[in-house]
């Protein structure tokens, strides 16, 4: 752990040095040649340029030796789809160690005059190559800070289309002209639309198998859908159904329960009636056969 932060530490600081000369030559040094006197620039390339390319391309070979390591010590040299915005950086910054040592640096030796070649052909080579560079700068610190603090899903297929640009354009510096990359805000705004295009690649083109399991899921959840739909109409049925029933029932208990307590209260009624009209009734004869036998009582003690 200690040493795999050193390690990173010394990576930064190297990279730090290397793209910094890399901005210079692009942004300052090269305007300056454009408008310099001829004295002024021949001692410049004969006293700077020299100490500057030395920082420069020494920058370059100790980032790349730090970065070899870093990929093995995080496990992404043997797994090339589960890193993908680390390897498009480092595809970037492996090419751009290369033109340094294998084409600015050999070029540029031939323009300061530390050793004979067509001086003309040599600068545009080492320029085409050095634009190429500034140009890969920025997806290959997006790749390295995107590694650590960007969650991007790539599928392979998106992987290999974003390390096949970066091919292709470095083919561009070994054949092609500088094009939209010749001013300073060309090359600027070229690195900043290939980081976006990059990302864009990476974050959006879906792989076969992707794209296979999104139709899958996709008709999943139609069926699932279905299913949910006739479920709650089953069970929208079902609740009326209990709902009809027990109203039913309330509805049959509540008549049957009227019909039992006016059947009751009826026989009550007329139990009570009947036992009245009795109890009258015996009265009634009893006051009258009292009152005969009275009467009868009386006639006879006349008599």
């Amino acid at each position: 752990m200690i040493l795999e932060f050193i390690f990173r530490w010394a990576h930064v600081v190297f990279g730090v040095v290397w793209i910094g000369m890399l901005y210079y030559f692009n942004f300052v040094q090269t305007e300056y040649f454009k408008e310099a006197e001829a004295e002024a620039k021949a001692d410049a390339m004969k006293k700077l340029a020299p100490r500057a390319l030395w920082w420069f391309r020494w920058g370059a070979m100790f980032t790349f030796l730090t970065g070899l390591y870093l990929l093995y010590a995080v496990g992404a040299h043997n797994n090339l789809t589960g890193y993908p915005a680390l390897w498009v950086g480092a595809l970037a910054g492996i090419l751009m160690f290369l033109n340094v040592w294998l084409i600015i640096w050999p070029n540029q030796q031939v323009v300061l005059g530390m050793k004979e070649g067509d001086g003309p052909a040599s600068a545009a080579r080492a320029g085409l190559a050095s634009r190429t560079n500034t140009l890969f700068s920025g997806p290959m610190l997006f790749g390295m800070v995107a590694s650590r603090h960007l969650y991007i899903d790539a599928s392979p297929t998106g992987l290999y289309l974003a390390l096949a640009l970066i091919v292709a354009l470095e083919l561009n510096a070994l054949y092609g002209k500088t094009g939209p990359m010749t001013s300073v805000r060309g090359v600027i705004s070229s690195s900043i639309a290939l980081t976006i295009a990059i990302w864009l690649i990476l974050a959006q083109v879906p792989g076969a198998g992707e794209a296979a399991q999104a139709e899958t899921g996709a008709v999943e959840i139609v069926v699932d859908s279905e299913a949910a739909e006739a479920m709650e109409g089953d069970a929208a049925e079902a609740t009326e159904g209990d709902a009809a029933e027990a109203t039913e029932g309330d509805a049959a208990e509540a008549t049957e329960g009227d019909a039992a307590e006016a059947t009751e209260g009826d026989a009550a009624e007329a139990t009570e009636g009947d036992a009245a009209e009795a109890t009258e009734g015996d009265a009634a004869e009893a006051t009258e056969g009292d009152a005969a036998e009275a009467t009868d009582d009386g006639a006879d003690a006349e008599e």
